[in-house]
């Protein structure tokens, strides 16, 4: 999907068009979920689609553009400035790469891709899974990207058979020929550490002063990407925006480049930027986020929040909170919180906004999908149960026989599944205890791989269960409660079961995704792009669109 951090700072027209297509995608699939024809399966939904509503509310993404895809880059000598070898593509078309983090339209090379190029083919050959090949002097201007395994997005735009028109201006003249190695470099020092006398590494810069090495990168980009982002949407000159995009590149390599990062906040005097860009009214200074884009994901603590929340008449959730206080470890009381986001406390997403029209659009969205998502639990508390009958279980002996035993076997992995979770919990912590600075990018991938390599060690495997036509029918005429189906549904695959729940069948679509289809095609994507978005057979898309 498009994360806001480059839709906002695109042209209106693109902006409202990939938000309106994106609220439609979402509508209809709610839509489809009110004509579930089986209650308990309709509730599952209904739930999960509320609580992905709320979410996507907070991550503010929109629809993706047609063609587009993540690319490795690498470097070319001989590909000209314009260009870009891209076997994905067609040639001769031009498309946009954009670099995450996105400072702005100054950061976009609209690249003609030229698949003759023969060192292009000659590295990469005619048939890259996930790469292109571009120059370096196109990759500078990508907020300084490197080819140590950096990727950007590249999508297809600006030519005379796309509708597709991305915004891209001229190179800020404060970041040619900048390079934040050159300007921010360091030495290193092998060093006795004074209080363990252990050798250690130490950085000094350029003036022979010992530097601080980064070590929250995740961190510090947040902060200088939001300042970005608040600068652009609020109007801020050329020269301003070339001072905060020139310590974003020295912040994003700091931490591998031992860069030193705190004079280049001092050089580009970014304090006063923040005073500037986001001053609160409630403060001295600046507060921090000051457009809806970078409020949405700030992090605010609340009371303590227990149990699980109660579904209001009109949709909404309440939490009941506590007042609950613990000690630290430097014997301070404090209260237990709950982390959540401004964007999901806010009653009315305007409540965030600073009154730029890309914002507007943004809070537009953001309603829609928190109403949404409360008019899908309404329609949660509104719709009945499974009605057990005794005489389908009897009808559909064998089938309910079947589907138990799959339940069984697949409950009997969750004994396994828990001390996997106690294995991974305890290498994790040790990692962490080790290295207490890991970004939650790092963190979360330590934890998948311990997860995977202990779920290898004891054995543990989900099992899903499969259920066949006829156990369908069962399941229809009340051969199970709904407390056993809300448990066979808990351990199966819910979009199977789901199109099966649908009260049509085959290559029959709703009207909703008939719908979509023509949309999607009126707007530039191809046929296996509308299939993959809609879960369905590239056959199935081509008989529709004729």
């Amino acid at each position: 999907k498009l994360p806001s951090q480059f839709l906002s700072k695109q042209n209106k027209s693109l902006i409202e068009k990939q938000l309106k297509m994106t609220m439609d995608d979402a509508m209809a699939e709610f839509n489809d979920i009110l004509s579930c024809t089986n209650p308990t399966v309709k509730k599952v939904l209904l739930k999960s689609f509320a609580d992905d509503s709320d979410a996507e509310a907070v991550k503010l993404k929109a629809a993706a553009l047609p063609k587009q895809k993540y690319q490795v880059i690498l470097p070319l000598t001989s590909i000209k400035d314009d260009e870009v070898y891209a076997p994905n593509y067609t040639h001769g078309e031009t498309v946009a790469l954009i670099r995450y983090p996105h400072g702005g339209t100054f950061e976009i090379p609209i690249l003609k891709v030229n698949n003759r190029n023969k060192e292009g083919k000659s590295i990469m050959s005619n048939t890259p899974l996930d790469a292109i090949g571009i120059n370096s002097k196109v990759a500078s201007r990508l907020s300084g990207a490197d080819f140590d395994g950096d990727s950007v997005m590249v999508i297809p735009c600006n030519s005379p058979t796309s509708k597709i028109r991305i915004t891209s201006t001229k190179q800020l003249a404060g970041l040619v020929g900048f390079d934040p190695k050159d300007s921010y470099g360091t030495v290193k020092k092998i060093e006795k550490n004074s209080k363990t006398g252990e050798d250690e590494e130490v950085y000094y810069n350029s003036s022979g002063k010992k530097i601080r090495v980064m070590k929250n990168t995740q961190t510090e980009m947040g902060k200088i990407s939001n300042l970005i982002t608040d600068m652009t949407l609020k109007g801020a000159t050329e020269s301003e925006l070339a001072r905060a995009v020139r310590h974003s590149m020295v912040v994003i390599d700091a931490e591998k480049h031992k860069l030193d990062y705190k004079q280049s906040e001092i050089d580009n005097n970014i304090t006063a930027l923040k005073k500037e860009y986001q001053k609160h009214t409630d403060d001295d200074g600046y507060g921090g986020a000051s457009t809806l884009i970078s409020k949405a994901k700030s992090v605010v603590r609340v009371p303590k929040r227990v149990g699980s929340p109660k579904i209001n008449p009109d949709g909404s959730l309440s939490y009941k909170e506590v007042i609950e206080t613990y000690t630290d470890k430097n014997g301070k009381t404090k209260i237990r919180t709950t982390e959540t986001t401004r964007m999901a406390l806010a009653k009315d997403a305007r409540e965030l906004s600073s009154g730029t029209v890309a914002e507007e659009y943004y809070a537009n969205y953001a309603n829609f999908r928190k109403n949404l998502a409360n008019t899908a639990r309404k329609e949660y508390l509104n719709t009945g149960s499974t009605k057990y009958n005794a005489t389908a279980a009897k009808t559909y002996d064998k089938e309910v026989t079947h589907i138990k035993a799959q339940l069984t076997l697949a409950k009997a992995n969750a004994p396994k599944e828990r001390k996997a979770l106690y294995i991974a919990n305890t290498e994790v912590k040790a990692k962490k205890e080790e290295n207490p600075n890991l970004t939650k990018k790092e963190l979360s991938k330590i934890k998948d791989q311990a997860l995977s390599r202990a779920r290898v060690k004891v054995g543990a495997k989900r099992v899903s269960i499969d259920i066949n036509d006829r156990e369908w029918e069962a399941i229809q005429a009340g051969a199970f409660s709904e407390a056993q189906l809300l448990d066979i549904l808990n351990h199966t695959d819910i979009d199977v079961i789901k199109s099966k729940a649908m009260p049509y069948s085959g290559n029959t679509l709703s009207v909703a995704k008939q719908n979509r289809i023509k949309y999607y095609a009126a707007n530039d994507y191809t046929t296996e792009q509308i299939a993959a978005q809609l879960g369905v057979s590239v056959s199935t898309v081509q008989k529709y669109l004729k």
